[in-house]
């Protein structure tokens, strides 16, 4: 009887332990975007600067539009850092979301977004990221084949 409890025990322990192994945070899934322009169909996206430090708290961005149609666009966004060749999103902390609202760029115009670093679930490291973007003409927004995504690079570096 003895034998038995030990070893009920002791497959126990190895299940949780196995268990908790697997609950350690995984790196973000890779993205399919691959390469991607800062500017496409008139759309625009741009920094203030190219190169932050990692004591910054925000990187500012503009959105223009030079073309011929207003764009419809949200508040979301997609913040990617690029390991050896890859890009891997970075998640945002828990709790933290995006509101659905949606902000039209009319044609020959800009507009401004703060991207705050607080929001991420971990301080970012120095290296090399990319701001994405997603715009649809507004005319037809609810077109499948209707979205404009462009990305704006910057690097982080050590101060």
């Amino acid at each position: 009887m003895k034998k038995h409890t030990i070893l009920i025990s002791f497959l126990t322990i190895v299940s949780l332990l196995l268990v908790a192994c697997q609950l350690e945070p995984k790196r973000s899934e890779a993205k399919i975007h691959g390469d991607l322009p800062s500017s496409k169909e008139g759309i625009t996206i741009k920094l203030k600067k190219e190169q932050y430090t990692t004591k910054d708290n925000e990187v500012a961005v503009t959105l223009q539009n030079d073309g011929k149609v207003t764009f419809l666009y949200g508040t979301n966004f997609l913040l990617e850092k690029n390991v050896n060749g890859t890009w891997y999103s970075v998640p945002l902390k828990k709790g933290m979301f995006f509101t659905d609202e949606g902000h039209l760029l009319a044609p020959n115009k800009t507009a401004s977004e703060a991207i705050l670093f607080e929001i991420f679930s971990e301080e970012l490291s120095a290296g090399n990221y990319r701001i994405i973007k997603n715009f649809r003409d507004y005319e037809k927004e609810h077109s499948s084949e209707n979205q404009v995504t462009v990305a704006a690079p910057f690097k982080l570096i050590e101060p």
